[in-house]
Formats: structure tokens, C-alpha cells, sequence
């Protein structure tokens, strides 16, 4: 005979709601990387931190379709990126295509990855010299639903393509890398016609201790002045500097922005970044101006990236009082 069930044994039965976790958001990076440098580096931690990837996994290539075959060996190349990305834990590698023969389609590269990294978010970054080509690329309506394309702008224009914005398969990282490498966009700098409109005339040269002494005035470390004529066509200095807090970086790019203003009237081309983005940048043409936090600079390492500009040495009024 059954028995009826209690009150109480009808309470301890509990029924749960099945345990949903947000799917892991990785970023896949690939390219032949002949070399590895800097500009890669910085374009993966910006794709990084704007759409907060758990990590982002370097892909070289043994041949790219439709380009020459790189000039380093894939050992050496493998050798140079994992050198490159060492200390950095967001940063993976991945040499499964330099493992098989070439070229290397990048739909083949995202299924293989989709199976190995399980229900994983894929987001795949490509350069904005690739978009115009994105259509012809093999299988593309099959690699527009395994995998998110954001597309990495390095130019000063925004990105205007009609793959851009619809659907959600495209989105742009719009930091503008422009600053740290030139653009074809904004034009050749060339001294003498870099003035900005509507401030008084002043050199490169004197702008830049300028910019560095205010930024000392505003107890801002490691002020830094790179000479960048003959080596960079688009600007003739950068002023490097850091700050202890986003308020200090705050402070700091307050003060250049407002005395130049008020000094020389001169107001920026364009102003990138704020405070708790850890890095501003400030573009006067002739001269810009980048106000990192330490630890941020330090990832970017600027000076190293323009390590053949030779130092420009200034001094600080409040110094020579």
C-alpha cells in the first residue's frame, strides 16, 4: 500500500533552476607576424579591455592567402612571439596553423578553435586594411556566424564600410592608434605647415618644453621628450608622462590643455581617452602629448616603440627658480 506523503516530505523536495554561466569571450588574433611588435601589442590590449575579453590567443600564420610568404622562418616567428607576449596573462599563443600546410583560411582557423575552446564567444580581430577584402575571404557567410570581427582602426577616419553595423557581426575598437604610428589620413606633418589654426605661432621645439613643463608643474613623473624630426613624418614630438591616479592624469592633461589655451591659445587637434582609461592622449600636431598611468605605460612603452628618436632635454621652471 502507498502511503499519502506528508506536509513536511512535500518540503523537502526542492526543485532548482539550472545554474547558467556567461559564455567566456576570447580573442583570436592571426597573422603572420613577421615580426611580432609593439603595434600588435597594443592593438590586442585595446580589443581586450573595450570588450573585456578573458584573453586574447595570437594565431601565426604559415602563409597568408593572397600575400608573399613571410621572410622569417615559422620557428623563428613562434620564437619572437612567444618572447613578446611573456609575463602577460591574457595574452596565449596558439601554433596549430604554422603545424599545417599552407595557406591558412581563417575559417578553418575559427572552427578549430570553436571546437577546442567548447561554447566559448569568439571574437576575431582584424586590421582596418582587411575590411574592404573581408567579403572575398573563403567561406566569409559561414565565418560571419562562428565568430564576432571586430575590426582594429588604426586610421584617424572612422571606419565607414557597409559591413560595418549590420547585424552585430562587426564592431570597431576606436581607440586612435593614430598617434602612436601616423596615418595616411591625417597627412605629412612636414614642421613648418603644423600650426594650429587660430594660436599664436610657435615651434615644435619650445611647444614641447612647454608641455613638459606644465606637465611638471603638475608633479607628473618620468617626463620624457622624444625628438621625433627625421624620424616620424607626422609629428616632430612626443611628451611622455605618468601619473600615480586618475585624478593625477586628470590633473595633468588639465593644466596643458588649459594653459596653452590661456598662454598661447592654442587648443588640441584632438583629445583621446580620459582618466580611467589610464592613458590620454593629446594631439597638437607638432607635439602629442601622452599622460599614461605608470603601470599603463609601461605596457606601451612608448620609448622603446620609437627607440631610435633621440631624447629632446628641457628644464623645469619650477626647477630653476
Amino acid at each position: 500500500m502507498t502511503l499519502p506523503t506528508s506536509r513536511a516530505s512535500e518540503k523537502s523536495i526542492f526543485f532548482t533552476e539550472p545554474v547558467t554561466t556567461a559564455l567566456q569571450k576570447i580573442g583570436i588574433y592571426g597573422g603572420t607576424f613577421d615580426p611580432i611588435h609593439y603595434a600588435h601589442l597594443i592593438l590586442a590590449r585595446e580589443a581586450l579591455e573595450q570588450f573585456q575579453l578573458e584573453k586574447v590567443i595570437f594565431v601565426p600564420a604559415a602563409t597568408s592567402p593572397g600575400k608573399d610568404a613571410p621572410i622569417a622562418s615559422g620557428e623563428l616567428r613562434w620564437e619572437m612571439l612567444l618572447a613578446a607576449i611573456a609575463g602577460e596573462a591574457c595574452f596565449e599563443a596558439d601554433d596549430f596553423e604554422l603545424r599545417r600546410p599552407p595557406p591558412s583560411y581563417t575559417i578553418t582557423t575559427i572552427e578549430q578553435l570553436a571546437i577546442k575552446h567548447g561554447q566559448a564567444q569568439l571574437f576575431f580581430l582584424i586590421g582596418d586594411d582587411n575590411l574592404p577584402q573581408l567579403p572575398t575571404w573563403r567561406d566569409f557567410d559561414r565565418l560571419k556566424k562562428k565568430a564576432t570581427c571586430v575590426v582594429l582602426r588604426r586610421a584617424e577616419k572612422p571606419i565607414t564600410h557597409e559591413y560595418l553595423g549590420h547585424g552585430n557581426s562587426k564592431q570597431s575598437c576606436e581607440r586612435r592608434l593614430d598617434s602612436l604610428f601616423g596615418s595616411a589620413n591625417r597627412g605629412g606633418n612636414d614642421s613648418d605647415a603644423a600650426h594650429l589654426s587660430g594660436g599664436l605661432e610657435i615651434d615644435s621645439e619650445p611647444l614641447a618644453k612647454v608641455c613638459a613643463d606644465l606637465a611638471s608643474s603638475k608633479k607628473a613623473e618620468e617626463i620624457t621628450v622624444l625628438d621625433l624630426r627625421g624620424v616620424s613624418s607626422f609629428t616632430d614630438f612626443f611628451v611622455i608622462c605618468s601619473g600615480t591616479s586618475e585624478p593625477h592624469l586628470k590633473a595633468i592633461a588639465g593644466e596643458v590643455e588649459a594653459k596653452l589655451k590661456e598662454d598661447y591659445r592654442i587648443r588640441p587637434a584632438a583629445i583621446d581617452g580620459f582618466p580611467a582609461s589610464q592613458w590620454i592622449v593629446m594631439d597638437y600636431l607638432q607635439v602629442i602629448v601622452h599622460v599614461f598611468h605608470r603601470d599603463k605605460r609601461e605596457f606601451y612603452s612608448l620609448e622603446d616603440l620609437w627607440g631610435d628618436a633621440p631624447r629632446l632635454e628641457w628644464e623645469s621652471a619650477q626647477s630653476a627658480r
